[in-house]
């Protein structure tokens, strides 16, 4: 599989990267500075969030997977992949992100492959758009999240981002 930078932006100080999988899917990272809470966290560590924080909380585009991780989880602190409310929840938590060099750096993110996301032919390598056309990957109600659709996804993550560290870095 092959990934390209499809869009890097600002968003509130937060660098922000768009990028394109081969297999015909966008994903969508934000980089996290080193004084966050979030710096070097993946999306199963635990934070130092209690889960009653979520209490009122509707599952909105979290995975339902790590819902019911969440549910089963006796623990009284959050993990990562249950706080934010981004489509399917953070899928990615690392120092490298292909296809984007930069040193010393961390980035969380999602991606736009699970269940009822189309592909996107117009994104896709060779292989992917034969093998897709070959054996019709896409369902007929899947939706294909296009660059728009990332870019607000991650203009939400990062709103979020801000305000988990508001409240609870430096506790």
């Amino acid at each position: 599989m092959r990934f390209e930078l499809a869009k890097q932006f600002i968003y509130k100080g937060y660098n922000c990267f768009i990028v394109n999988s081969s297999g015909g899917w966008r994903n969508g990272y934000v980089e996290i500075p080193k004084d966050s809470l979030f710096f070097g966290k993946t999306f199963s560590d635990k934070l130092p969030i209690k889960k009653d924080i979520l209490k009122d909380a509707k599952m909105g585009k979290r995975s339902p997977i790590s819902l019911m991780c969440y549910a089963f989880d006796d623990g009284d602190n959050l993990q990562l992949d249950m706080l934010f409310d981004v489509h399917g929840g953070i899928t990615y938590g690392r120092s490298k992100l292909e296809p984007v060099s930069k040193e010393n750096s961390w980035f969380l993110g999602f991606d736009c492959n699970h269940a009822g996301d189309g592909k996107d032919e117009s994104i896709m390598d060779n292989v992917q758009l034969e093998f897709n056309r070959e054996y019709n990957t896409n369902m007929s109600d899947d939706i294909i999240r296009d660059e728009k659709y990332v870019e607000q996804e991650l203009f939400n993550l990062v709103d979020e981002i801000i305000k988990y560290n508001n409240l609870y870095n430096n506790k």
